[in-house]
């Protein structure tokens, strides 16, 4: 080969290199924009599994209760999510991709909702139930319609991970059947129609060693695994483990008593947040607490989200607003209903108190002679270094010793928070 074939040679191998390396970055570019173009959350695979038939793993009675049901005509209803706290995001069925969840959005069967971290959900079925995603949990909207020959509505769930908690009362006349299927048992709900409005009627949750915990507040459930099933009623629990049959029923812990702060107390304070000390009752059958606080009265936008071996908890770094406090206790996996729930305020004081004070003549014969003033009710008063208490109403008036010549008298109130407020006045006294 001469030189010019040689040359020739080399220049299609670089050709031919040059292209199978614009090649290989052109799918490392692909492969680094997929993060971007499919958001990040549980894969298709885990999200897919649970929906093959739960009544596997059930027993032949849910087996033969599902089939039956599908020969009837089931009309299709709309879920709504009404809530949206921080990071939830929707996959529809038909999608591969997670997208934002928001506000208003209207939710089918098949559809999955994600919460993250901090974050949290709540879908409307319709005037009477809703539900609750409690952060880190995954639920799939496997079925949600009513049947067309009668009035009854049928919503089954897939909760993969998380927490579940809510309503599930059906309208007068109507009867209501929810499903709540997890990775190794399944709950069938029904709750009275004398539901409280606002209140939880049950939670379900998916521990972190992949075993279910169903708790129910109101009503009962039929909870089902390996074959057996037993029944839940009004304030009782039920832990199905991994490849278990359900542990029998026990009692929820009872709500303990909130004792401090008190309802509608405030808390003043200057420029730090001051430290609140929560206390609450112990409870027998409880090994530990939750300690909720929000922001909200339905607990939504949640501050502290405590779980205290003790009762009694101290937090000093609330920012100024109104909060929400509850108590609930816990026994092993079972969580207790709440008690009710307390207001107190941080209230941001930075005003310095009322300070009118009568200051003696600007002369006085003799070396006695009285001050007299009004303050906020509360407020402490010092004149010089001597101590001054108001009465009630914030009047104070004080006798005074007076020097020969001029005396200079400073008056100061403090009041709770720290703010100060000052008044001088000079008296001459000829004696």
């Amino acid at each position: 080969m001469d030189n010019k074939g040689l040359k020739t040679w080399l220049v299609k191998l670089f050709e031919a290199v040059f292209v199978i390396g614009l090649v290989l970055a052109f799918f490392l570019g692909i492969l680094a924009l997929l993060p971007l173009l499919f958001p990040s959350g549980t894969p298709l695979r885990e999200i897919v599994a649970p929906l093959e038939p739960a009544s596997r793993v059930e027993g032949r009675r849910h087996l033969a209760q599902d089939r039956a049901w599908q020969t009837e005509e089931l009309e299709p209803l709309t879920a709504t999510l009404i809530e949206v706290y921080n990071t939830v995001k929707r996959k529809p069925a038909d999608a591969i991709a997670w997208s934002p969840a928001n506000r208003g959005l209207a939710l089918y069967s098949r559809d999955a909702v994600q919460t993250l971290g901090h974050s949290r959900a709540r879908i409307r079925f319709d005037q009477h139930s809703h539900l609750d995603l409690g952060e880190n949990s995954l639920i799939i909207i496997r079925e949600f319609g009513q049947v067309a020959a009668r009035r009854e509505k049928r919503s089954t769930l897939v909760l993969m991970d998380g927490i579940l908690r809510g309503r599930a009362v059906a309208a007068q006349g109507e009867l209501l059947r929810m499903d709540v299927e997890m990775p190794n048992a399944r709950a069938v709900i029904t709750q009275p129609a004398g539901v409280a409005q606002g209140e939880d009627a049950f939670l379900v949750t998916v521990n972190p060693d992949k075993s279910s915990t169903i708790a129910v507040y109101q009503g009962k459930a039929e909870v089902s695994a390996q074959g057996k099933t037993v029944q839940v009623a009004e304030n009782q629990s039920t832990t199905v483990a991994p490849d278990q049959a359900p542990e029998p029923p026990r009692p929820l812990p009872a709500s303990p008593q909130s004792l401090a702060p008190e309802d509608g107390r405030s808390f003043a304070f200057r420029q730090l947040s001051p430290k609140v000390r929560f206390d609450w009752s112990m409870v027998p059958q409880a090994d530990r607490y939750r300690l909720e606080v929000a922001r909200d009265p339905g607990f939504k936008d949640v501050a502290v989200n405590e779980i205290l071996s003790q009762p009694g908890f101290v937090h000093g770094n609330l920012r100024q607003g109104t909060y929400y406090w509850r108590v609930s206790g816990i026994n092993g996996p079972a969580e207790g209903r709440p008690g009710p729930a307390r207001r107190f305020a941080l209230v941001r004081d930075a005003e310095p108190p009322l300070l009118q004070v009568e200051f003696p003549p600007a002369v006085v014969h003799g070396e006695d002679c009285t001050l007299r003033g009004v303050t906020a009710p509360g407020t402490r008063i010092f004149i010089g270094d001597q101590a001054v208490v108001p009465d009630a109403a914030g009047r104070f008036d004080h006798q005074l010793k007076l020097r020969r010549g001029l005396n200079v008298l400073v008056v100061e109130a403090v009041d709770a928070t720290g703010n100060v407020s000052y008044q001088t006045g000079k008296v001459n006294g000829k004696f």
